[in-house]
């Protein structure tokens, strides 16, 4: 290892492994490949910070909020029989820190475990089948509370945000072309007045219920909003969704469609954990059939006369994506 490698460093940006329960865009939390007792979770800032003192105010935030999260989890998961949680975060050698990448410590405790909390000590390593074990029924608790606080989501391009009611007017603009309702089977032409009101503010219910995340696509350059993006119809038991989206006629052909599908397919897969993201389309719109294959997806089939738009029955295309093919194909 060189001087200057860090090991957290390796595992966010997947050179090395870890046994990952949650991530977002500012940080991550993994299983210690040392735990102090099964279930040991490390909170880590995704921008290398090597103490608290180097910390980002907004990441030391969520780092504490996300640590939170995880100690209800821990509490109620019955096979670590957790009645306590420590959490810990040491800073500098003579406190006890031996990885100079900050990170908080999500420690469970139980009755009589012997623990002293002092600073992480040397002990044995869990083996990598115990650890994915804990992690995956941490995961499946921590999965429900990961989407009921909507992330923003960052391209090369792009900036994927909720909405807002002042983002209104370009919706009803945007979405109620012609051209755009035609290919959507839920978009209505003409766009009457207070639907994309309505529509905004079904967005908070919709993600605290876990049924759906939705995003307003806008450029970097002039903070213009180009479109929308979003999974839809989750399925929280079968770790699935649906991927819904549209780009205004006005930024057609510059490839906007196919960044904010990369990122949102990241998103579903890495900080979801989704299994499953599939996505359709009028077999007449060829275009989004082509973002779908560039982007991994399988053709399914096709559900005939599925659709109902302007009176007439279309027939609807179905792509999937699981998680495995995706981390194969390294999409992310």
């Amino acid at each position: 290892m060189t001087k200057n490698a860090c090991i957290f460093c390796d595992i966010i940006n997947r050179k090395a492994a870890g046994s990952i329960v949650y991530e977002d865009e500012l940080v991550i939390a993994f299983h210690d490949a040392f735990p102090l007792n099964p279930g040991h979770i490390l909170v880590v800032p995704k921008v290398h910070a090597k103490d608290i003192a180097e910390i980002d105010e907004k990441s030391l935030w969520r780092m504490s909020s996300v640590a939170q999260d995880l100690a209800k989890s821990l509490l109620g998961v019955a096979s670590l029989a957790c009645t306590g949680v420590n959490l810990l975060m040491a800073n500098g050698s003579s406190a006890g820190q031996e990885v100079m990448h900050a990170h908080l410590h999500v420690i469970p405790r139980r009755d009589g475990d012997g623990i002293r909390v002092s600073g992480p000590g040397k002990v044995k390593a869990m083996p990598r089948e115990q650890m994915n074990h804990y992690a995956a029924h941490i995961h499946d608790m921590f999965a429900k509370k990961s989407i009921s606080e909507q992330v923003v989501l960052r391209t090369d391009r792009l900036l994927l945000r909720p909405f807002t009611l002042s983002d209104a007017d370009d919706v009803q603009r945007l979405a109620g072309d012609y051209d755009i309702a035609s290919t959507t089977s839920t978009i209505p032409h003409p766009y009457p007045d207070g639907v994309a009101e309505e529509w905004i503010r079904s967005h908070r219910s919709n993600l605290a219920g876990g049924k759906a995340v939705n995003f307003a696509i806008v450029r970097h350059d002039d903070s213009a909003l180009i479109g929308s993006i979003g999974l839809l119809n989750m399925k929280q038991r079968d770790l699935q969704a649906e991927l819904g989206c549209w780009i205004g006629k006005p930024f057609w052909g510059a490839g906007y469609a196919t960044e904010a599908t990369r990122a949102v397919l990241r998103y579903g897969f890495e900080s979801l954990g989704l299994n499953r993201i599939q996505a359709c389309h009028m077999t007449r719109n060829h275009a989004s059939g082509r973002i779908f294959e560039k982007l991994g997806m399988t053709k399914e089939g096709v559900l005939r006369q599925a659709i109902r738009k302007f009176d007439a029955f279309e027939d609807s295309a179905v792509y999937g994506l699981l998680r495995t093919e995706y981390e194969a194909a390294g999409l992310g």
